[in-house]
């Protein structure tokens, strides 16, 4: 972990100094644009990568980025799933990630060759507000959101028991300058109303191919047996994609083509077919996202958010994100030990390499030494206050060792002074 006051300066004059190929993880397709371009602007050899560039793109970036024609990609959580590249030397987080689950996984890519390899986050003090701003961001009041599922349908102009399995091209831009919502608070309701069966959002700028298998089974093989031309592509359908009777999955025109060993024309023609004969919904790629309604339209007054799903999934929201300012706040515990007891490893051992580990590596200890000063220090403090004299000659240890580690504790809020009397901090565990 650094904290700076200056991220983009510190982050500069990292990737200046560690050597081979990196990730820099950010919130937000427009922040990995920017820091690219900041890095480029310094020679650095920097590309970014997010979930809304056509698939062709992303698939050019992350074959330069593997291969080494780029040494550092600036990317949002949409890179990294799929990826197994063992030479990479560095994964910095320039924003805190949603969870530690999150921050592990995409840490972890690096140093997969089992050399030296660092992980590091970067924090300021306003990262702290910015986490209390994104709270209240991703879980809108109840009624903001039922207004926005009732503007949602005047802006469609679709009756009440209407709308089922209808699709719309969404221009969120529009939507929010017509109703006077922010565009943040009316991503995150669609998001909730979506959890919540009533519709679904695709998130991406550009939007692939999907496809929805709309007769159940029963019908569809006494289609493919009155049907015997659309058997194999049906089959091939079938194997390929999971979970297509249940929700729109993305496919790949090229890529069924390429498995059927037919041109591309040949595979949409089906699909198209397929789609007006009723058998599935097929909703070709386009460049805007798309909305879908998956049950009717409701009236206001019968729309359903579970208050208490609601409040749960928040509560775990809030402690996800907490933990994680806990991990970037903390001066006392190896970083290592922290990651492994959140997951539930007990007894861990410090890893001796982290930022913490090598500040207390400062004080000429060995972790046994000052491990059990420490222990003598808690014991005697949280029962009484003594002054540094008296709290020094109580404990039976070398005294400049003992004075080392008081010191240390001072300086990382683990003990206060009051009157010139220390006392353990009693918010710190």
């Amino acid at each position: 972990m650094r904290e700076t006051e200056d991220k983009n300066r510190y982050l500069l004059k990292l990737v200046q100094k560690l050597p081979g190929t990196g990730i820099i993880y950010v919130r937000s397709r427009k922040k990995s644009r920017e820091l690219a371009l900041f890095l480029s602007g310094h020679k650095i050899s920097c590309d970014y990568y997010h979930a809304g560039l056509t698939h062709p793109v992303r698939s050019r970036k992350q074959y330069e980025w593997m291969t080494g024609r780029i040494r550092i990609i600036t990317a949002t959580n949409a890179f990294g799933m799929g990826i197994d590249k063992p030479d990479v030397r560095f994964v910095i987080h320039f924003d805190l990630p949603s969870s530690l689950e999150e921050y592990f996984q995409e840490a972890g890519r690096a140093g997969r060759d089992n050399k030296q390899a660092d992980a590091i986050l970067l924090y300021h003090e306003a990262d702290r507000s910015g986490s209390a701003r994104r709270i209240d961001m991703n879980f809108p009041e109840l009624d903001i959101i039922k207004n926005i599922y009732r503007a949602l349908g005047n802006y469609y102009q679709i009756p009440v028991g209407g709308g089922k399995s209808q699709v719309f091209d969404f221009n969120i831009a529009e939507f929010a300058s017509r109703y006077d919502f922010s565009i943040i608070t009316i991503y995150n309701s669609l998001k909730i109303l979506q959890l919540e069966g009533y519709i679904e959002l695709t998130e991406e700028i550009y939007n692939p191919s999907k496809v929805k298998f709309i007769s159940n089974r029963d019908d569809l093989y006494r289609f493919q047996v009155a049907n015997a031309d659309f058997d194999a592509f049906i089959k091939l359908l079938l194997r390929t994609y999971t979970g297509i009777f249940t929700e729109f999955v993305t496919v790949y025109e090229d890529s069924l083509a390429g498995k059927a060993n037919v041109k591309v024309d040949v595979i949409v023609d089906y699909l198209n077919r397929l789609n007006n004969m009723g058998i599935i919904r097929y909703l070709k790629q386009k460049k805007t996202p798309v909305l879908i309604y998956t049950e009717e339209r409701l009236d206001i007054k019968d729309l359903r958010i579970s208050k208490e799903t609601y409040k749960d999934r928040k509560e775990r929201f809030v402690n996800r994100l907490n933990h994680v300012l806990d991990y970037a706040t903390g001066h006392t515990k190896c970083r290592s030990i922290y990651l492994l007891e959140y997951f539930g490893e007990k007894n861990a051992n410090r890893c001796g390499h982290c930022d913490i580990c090598l500040r207390r590596n400062e004080l000429d200890l060995s972790k046994y030494e000052f491990d059990l000063v420490l222990d003598e220090v808690k014991e005697l403090l949280q029962h009484e206050k003594l002054p540094l004299g008296k709290l020094v000659d109580s404990i039976p240890l070398p005294e400049k060792k003992v004075i080392r580690v008081i010191r240390w504790l001072l300086d990382n809020d683990k003990i206060v002074e009051k009157n010139n009397l220390l006392c353990w901090n009693i918010r710190d565990p």
